[in-house]
């Protein structure tokens, strides 16, 4: 080993003993030269991995990965014992989370199907740690009730937020994630815990999501980041233990799921037009025929088209924003979209009621004269007749009525 100049204190802290040539581990000594302890380790601390049977051996064999201070227990195995109840309640929770998302989420209402996730995963986090640290039934129950309610809260606030701040653009990033730094700092505060950190994981984790949006990071890539960024924001609040790191990733992950991801997997893509078209017009009326919503979406350049949600749209309201649209240097625009580019021939939507006006016979609003400027070009309306017109925002003097020409049918 030669001289330590003084120090008796070698790799991982241990002591050398040089006259003899060996390490005392604390718990073990050690001899360098085989690569062996002199006993073996009372711990068997990964059966499913054949390197922990050789019990004599250092860390698996791997130095260069794991240490060893106390001689018997790895730090890797050590961290994996010493916070086995918040690993284990958090990884429950997330499968409670993702189990209760898939089996509500084909109930026409996804952004409630993400409110019941939350909910059913804050009191499965709640009433499970409270049981692992030997909480009776009565705990068990309170804490799971407000596991519950304040799950349900975060659950509304993140859909909530994502409703309102939809679509892209600097203000409305920074407005997304300083309202989920607000609610989240608040619920946090609410629940027990520590104000700046909720805050801090709140704003991270919605500025991330939107960011892996804008890099073409989606689906549960996006979430992962948005979840990685909420432990980032946890520890910059100030939170140092394991539980507390994990509960800020936790918070981000579902600021992910129900900011971005939810938006993003409740649009459907249709390669033909016009399939995507019959689509929309079937989900625009009830079963009489009636009139019940504006269905939307945008026409792609590749002949395509992609619909948007359309949970919250009313019968003279169809949410354009709901996916980010983005601009290339020449002007073009474009939208991300399962991990793929489209570029943006028009927007379309449904309008299917019967206006009986002469002045505005496909009842052209207020709204759809707003869209056409801000995207400078015409939008498209298919009306109760099956026909899609074209509008661009001009008005015809002579026959006091917006001009709109006829591009097809299907």
């Amino acid at each position: 080993m030669g001289d330590l100049g003084g120090f008796n204190r070698g790799y991982t802290g241990h002591e050398h003993i040089d006259a003899f040539g060996i390490i005392n581990m604390n718990g073990r000594v050690y001899d360098p030269l085989t690569a062996m302890f002199f006993s073996p380790d009372p711990y068997l601390q990964a059966p499913g991995d054949w390197l922990n049977y050789n019990r004599y051996g250092y860390c698996m064999n791997n130095p260069f990965r794991y240490t060893d201070p106390s001689g018997n227990v790895s730090e890797i195995s050590r961290f994996f014992r010493d916070n086995s109840n918040t690993i284990i309640t958090t990884a429950v929770s997330i499968g409670v989370f993702a189990g209760v998302f898939i089996a509500t989420g084909g109930l026409g209402a996804p952004l409630a199907a993400g409110i019941y996730s939350s909910i059913a995963s804050g009191a499965t986090s709640a009433t499970l740690g409270t049981a692992m640290n030997g909480g009776s039934f009565g705990d068990c129950f309170l804490a799971g009730t407000k596991g519950g309610i304040f799950g349900g809260m975060r659950g509304m606030a993140s859909a909530g937020i994502g409703d309102i701040f939809q679509g892209a653009g600097f203000w409305n990033e920074l407005g997304s994630a300083g309202a989920h730094s607000l609610s989240e700092g608040t619920i946090s505060m609410l629940s027990g815990g520590d104000f700046w950190q909720g805050a801090a994981s709140g704003a991270l984790s919605s500025l991330g999501g939107s960011a892996a949006q804008g890099l073409g990071i989606h689906g549960l890539g996006m979430v992962g980041v948005s979840a990685a960024l909420g432990g980032v924001g946890a520890y910059i609040g100030g939170a140092r233990s394991t539980e507390e790191i994990l509960y800020g990733m936790a918070v981000g992950a579902v600021v992910g799921m129900l900011n971005h991801y939810l938006h993003e997997r409740i649009a459907k893509h249709f390669i033909n037009r016009s399939e995507g078209y019959e689509y929309m017009y079937k989900n625009s009326i009830d079963k009489n025929g009636n009139a019940i919503r504006e269905v939307a979406g945008w026409n792609l350049s590749d002949g395509g088209v992609v619909v948007l949600p359309f949970e919250r749209n009313g019968k003279d309201f169809s949410e354009w924003k709901s996916l980010p649209i983005y601009k290339t240097k020449t002007g073009r625009l474009y939208l991300q979209f399962n991990g793929n580019k489209h570029f943006i021939e028009s927007f379309i939507h449904t309008h299917l009621i019967e206006w009986n006006n002469p002045k505005n016979p496909i009842g052209i609003s207020g709204s759809d004269l707003k869209l056409i400027q801000l995207l400078k070009q015409p939008i498209q309306i298919i009306y109760r007749n099956r026909i899609i017109y074209s509008v661009d925002g001009t008005y015809n003097h002579s026959f006091n009525t917006y001009n709109y020409n006829t591009v097809g049918s299907w």
